[in-house]
């Protein structure tokens, strides 16, 4: 039994570092530090176990090889045998009566072995030997040893005779040609070509089941036997080959080279850009087993070719954009969010209330400033809650338990500086046992209001009485126009009514309205006013998206015998869906403004509202018409002139092969930037 020898590594047992501590890494703990070295320490020993492993297959401890050579059932003795690129250099061994060697340490992977024999065909074997597995090619002990479980393989190799006498020898014959010259209608010679004969030796010998494998088996011709190799012919391309052969017949395979060489090709097009005339071309190849072949396409020996067209205008662009002054948008908040948070979109306008106001009796007013608009007008709604009543005058001269009606008055102020009268919900007051009406009788009728939800109060609420505009004056819902007050009045009865005054709270702003739009607005803005506020509302407008003007700018325009390919704008809409920052678009849609109206969307390109100018620039057709954006945006739009390539037109034509007369001639590009009539010639 074959004596194995031991390797051992040894775990990093401590790890001393030195480490620069800086603020940038104060919460690097001592835990930290440990795992740190432990990690080290695994790199460590995997390295030194990878060490230890590579150490033992250099030495062949994982597997040994048995070689039987056969000759047709019978055993060749004497032949040699030798292991190629071991640690200690090449082994040759010999053969015994059996046919039989061992090679007792071979390294994992692929190996190379030669035999040789007299009368006998030299032959090369790549053997292979699987990676190692732990379990399989060798153990770890507890204290760090390895331990090789050295696995032993075999195989029956066969072996052929040379002498033809023996009737076990054929000839292949054959001619190998090549084509370097496609443009021809003959094949090449290969120069200084060596063809090798291979045998699958799977069907004719026996392996050991321990994962070696065989991949290889050819002929060798350092003995210049000839055996199994040919020279090919450098003129012909022919050879002559002498195999081993079988009463049951052998497959024989043959190995080519491969072969760089370089490839004459007539070609039609570089790099995508096709030639003006068909050329021929020198391609270096690569030709062999398993090299996937590249179709060469047809080159016509007849080509169309077209006139440039001409050169591309560049440089044009739209500039000085301008915001277009119209009548101010009829937008109408209704009920703002408390919490002054959420944006109103109202159009062409972003608004964001940052106050409601506070202690309002009657509407304010609302101012609209801007650069350039007038006489637009606005109203502010706002919203009351009635409380109670104070008292001025006592009423008295009623029966003791009489019922009068206690009625709250809107004084509802119209555009014309008018008022009228809207009253609200009667509340029944009742005349104490003396016949009076006093703080004490109004406060409870007010109570029992409160308190038996009496239509327009609850609980939670007094009485609400919001003003806006378009609809009648309601309790707990809406008035009309804007309000000049509310007052309070006793009655009928019989006795003199008392006087009061409503005790309000809230007196808010709740919205606002456009009544009249004016004229020439491009950024308005609003301040609220008087209405008897303790502090006045606010409103800031965000955004306020306008249609833009601009110019033809030609100052860098050269060239435009037509028009652009395309010319289109990015925009900022005005949306509270949009961050305030997403553009829009694209969009190529402009309006045209002429005889105090406004067209339908046109587009520069396909309603040929532009033409070339004829000093290389772009100009109106039609100069009376004035034109804008016809989309609204709150900032100038980002404007794109996308400028017409310059391809010329491509044909394939058809050639009769008899009489060399043109029969067709297929358009397969039509060009661009063709302004005029073009030749083409053949």
């Amino acid at each position: 039994m074959k004596k194995h020898k031991t390797l051992f590594y040894v775990l990093l047992g401590a790890l001393i570092m030195g480490l620069a501590v800086t603020s940038c890494n104060d919460e690097f703990s001592e835990e930290d530090l440990l795992q740190l070295q432990q990690d080290l320490a695994d790199e460590r020993n995997e390295e030194r176990m990878q060490q230890a492993l590579d150490a033992l297959d250099q030495a062949g401890e994982f597997y040994s090889f048995t070689i039987s050579l056969n000759n047709d059932d019978n055993f060749v003795e004497g032949a040699s045998v030798t292991l190629h690129g071991q640690t200690g250099g090449d082994v040759t061994q010999t053969t015994d009566a059996n046919g039989t060697t061992t090679f007792p340490s071979v390294r994992s992977g692929g190996n190379i072995i030669t035999i040789s024999a007299a009368g006998f065909a030299e032959a090369v074997l790549n053997v292979d030997f699987p990676n190692l597995q732990e379990g399989v090619n060798y153990e770890v002990t507890s204290n760090g040893t390895y331990v090789p479980l050295q696995a032993s393989t075999s195989a029956i190799v066969p072996i052929f005779a040379t002498d033809a006498s023996s009737g076990a020898v054929a000839t292949i014959r054959g001619t190998v040609t090549i084509e370097t010259d496609v443009t021809n209608t003959g094949s090449e010679v290969p120069q200084d070509i060596e063809i090798v004969g291979t045998v699958n030796i799977g069907e004719t010998n026996e392996q050991s089941t321990n994962g070696m494998s065989i991949s290889r088996y050819a002929f060798d011709n350092s003995n210049g036997s000839g055996f199994g190799v040919a020279m090919v012919d450098n003129t012909t391309g022919e050879y002559s080959m002498m195999v081993p052969a079988s009463s049951d017949g052998l497959n024989i395979q043959l190995e080519i080279p491969t072969i760089e060489a370089s490839q004459r090709i007539a070609v039609g097009w570089v790099d995508g850009v096709q030639l003006d005339r068909p050329e021929y071309q020198d391609v270096m190849t690569s030709y062999g087993q398993g090299i996937p072949y590249s179709d060469v396409p047809v080159i016509r020996g007849a080509v169309a070719v077209f006139d440039d067209p001409p050169t591309p205008g560049t440089g044009f662009m739209l500039s000085n954009f301008q915001r277009v002054p119209a009548p101010l948008f009829n937008f109408d908040l209704n009920r703002i969010d408390d919490n002054l948070t959420g944006y109103e979109d109202e159009g062409p306008a972003i608004v964001q209330f940052t106050s409601l106001g506070e202690g309002y009796t009657s509407s304010p007013t609302v101012t609209i400033t801007d650069p350039t608009g007038s006489n637009a007008r606005a109203e502010a709604y706002v919203e009351f809650a009635i409380g109670g009543v104070t008292v001025n005058t006592p009423g008295t001269g009623y029966a003791g338990g009489e019922l009068i009606d206690m009625t709250f008055i809107i004084e509802r102020l119209f555009d014309d500086g008018t008022t009228a009268d809207v009253s609200l919900v009667p509340i029944s007051v009742t005349a104490n046992a003396d016949g009076n009406i006093d703080q004490t009788e109004v406060t409870a009728a007010v109570d029992n209001a409160i308190a038996g939800l009496s239509t327009g109060f609850s609980t939670a609420n007094p009485i609400h009485v919001t003003i806006f505009s378009g609809v009648a004056p309601t309790v707990s819902g809406f008035a009309a126009d804007e309000m000049a007050g509310i007052r309070v009045e006793f009655g009928p009865g019989s006795g003199t009514a008392p006087t009061g005054t409503p005790i309000l709270s809230l007196g808010r702003v709740m919205g606002m309205g456009v009544t009249s739009s004016g004229m020439d607005y491009t950024s308005p803005s609003f301040t609220f006013s008087e209405g008897g506020a303790t502090t006045q509302a606010a409103m800031d407008v965000l955004a306020y998206a306008t249609q833009w003007s601009f110019d033809l700018d030609n100052s860098n325009a050269s060239g435009y015998s037509a028009l652009p390919q395309e010319i289109y704008f990015d925009y900022l809409p005005a949306s509270v869906n949009q961050d305030l920052e997403t553009t829009a678009g694209p969009t190529d849609d402009i309006s045209i403004y002429f005889d105090g109206a406004l067209s339908t969307s046109q587009d520069f390109i396909a309603n040929a509202i532009l033409e070339p100018n004829g000093n290389g620039g772009l100009q109106y057709i039609d100069l009376i018409r004035t034109y804008r954006t016809a989309f609204f945006a709150i900032v100038a739009p980002e404007i794109h002139v996308i400028d017409r390539a310059s391809v010329r037109a491509q044909a394939q034509v058809t050639v009769d092969d008899q009489n060399s007369s043109v029969i067709d001639i297929i358009v397969q590009n039509e060009g661009q930037g063709y302004t005029s009539e073009f030749n083409m010639a053949i």
